[in-house]
C-alpha cells in the first residue's frame, strides 16, 4: 500500500456525499471533497478509504481504492492532487477537430437549411442504406442546384 497525503481526514470508512450534494458545497481542495463531488455528480458509491495510522491525514492507496478509480473512470492526478493536467490531453485527443472535419463543417455551414437537409439525406442513404456514394452525391448536387435555381 502507498500513502497519499490528503488535506483532511475524517477517519470514516465511507464518505457521506449526501451532505455535500444537498448544500452544493464541495471542498475540491481535498481528496475526500473531490470524491464526494465525483460521487454526487455521477451518482455512484464512494470508495472505502483507509488512513495511515502513523500519518492520520494520509490516505492509503489500497487495491480497493485503485479498483474503484478504474471502475468509475476517475483520473488519479485529479483525485489526489486536484490536477487537471492529465485530463487535458485525453479531452483534446477525443474532441479536437481534424483539418478535414473543420473544412467540412465550414463548407456545410455555407449551405442553407434545405441544402443541409438534402446533404444529410444523401449521407444517410450512403451510410445506412449502403447506396453508392458517387451516385448519391451526384443526385444531391443536382437537387441543391435545382433548389438554388428556384430561389433566384
Amino acid at each position: 500500500m502507498t500513502n497519499v497525503n490528503a488535506d483532511s481526514a475524517n477517519n470514516t470508512a465511507r464518505l457521506e456525499t449526501s451532505a455535500f450534494a444537498e448544500h452544493g458545497a464541495f471542498d475540491l481542495s481535498s481528496t475526500e471533497g473531490r470524491i464526494a463531488f465525483f460521487c454526487a455528480r455521477y451518482e455512484c458509491e464512494p470508495p472505502e478509504l483507509e488512513y495511515d495510522q502513523d500519518e492520520p491525514q494520509a490516505i492509503l492507496l489500497t487495491d480497493d481504492l485503485i479498483s474503484w478509480t478504474r471502475r468509475e473512470g476517475v483520473n488519479l492526478d485529479w483525485l489526489f492532487c486536484g490536477s487537471v493536467a492529465g485530463l487535458l490531453p485525453v479531452y483534446r485527443e477525443r474532441y479536437r477537430m481534424s483539418a478535414q472535419v473543420e473544412e467540412f463543417g465550414s463548407l456545410v455551414g455555407k449551405l442553407d437549411d434545405a441544402e443541409q437537409n438534402m446533404l444529410l439525406g444523401g449521407l444517410m442513404l450512403c451510410t445506412k442504406a449502403g447506396a453508392d456514394v458517387d451516385e448519391v452525391m451526384q443526385l444531391t448536387s443536382q437537387k441543391i442546384n435545382e433548389h438554388r435555381a428556384n430561389k433566384s
